[in-house]
């Protein structure tokens, strides 16, 4: 079961919110994160019974270059340039966030393994870290530069 401290990460609050019992919440929702060797990104996977399924990736020392902030992005409503989501098929994109998918205690993703789940594939590397979707987009994130695709 996910420790209760990840479930906010990606909204499952909403779940606990609705008053949904400990059992219920277990079996709709998946929720699994990793992170690179270096400590600098992290990742978190999740599918909600009745929901797309979202990868989100964050990367501390931010992207490079950084994108222009979007209009609905504020200061007050979250960090801009930290992370970056994307659905099983379609484009990636940047992320306005005001939570976290980076867990200290994360399952760690050595340089040279791949990690796939629902549609999902990222690889890790010393160079940093490539995750794709079903349709080939998605995003290159390195402390030395980054890339939406």
């Amino acid at each position: 079961m996910t420790p209760r401290r990840s479930i906010p990460a990606l909204g499952a609050a909403l779940i606990v919110a609705a008053g949904v019992s400990a059992g219920a919440r277990a079996s709709s929702y998946v929720y699994r994160n990793f992170k690179l060797p270096s400590g600098n990104i992290g990742c978190g996977y999740s599918k909600f019974a009745g929901e797309t399924a979202n990868l989100r990736c964050e990367i501390v020392s931010m992207l490079r270059p950084l994108p222009p902030r979007p209009k609905g992005c504020t200061e007050a409503e979250g960090v801009w340039g930290r992370a970056v989501g994307m659905a099983p098929t379609g484009r990636a994109t940047g992320y306005c966030i005001s939570d976290t998918v980076m867990d200290p205690s994360a399952p760690v993703l050595d340089y040279g393994h791949t990690w796939a789940r629902g549609g999902y594939k990222c690889v890790s590397r010393t160079s940093g870290l490539t995750c794709t979707n079903r349709d080939g987009h998605g995003w290159f994130l390195s402390r030395a530069s980054s890339r939406i695709f």
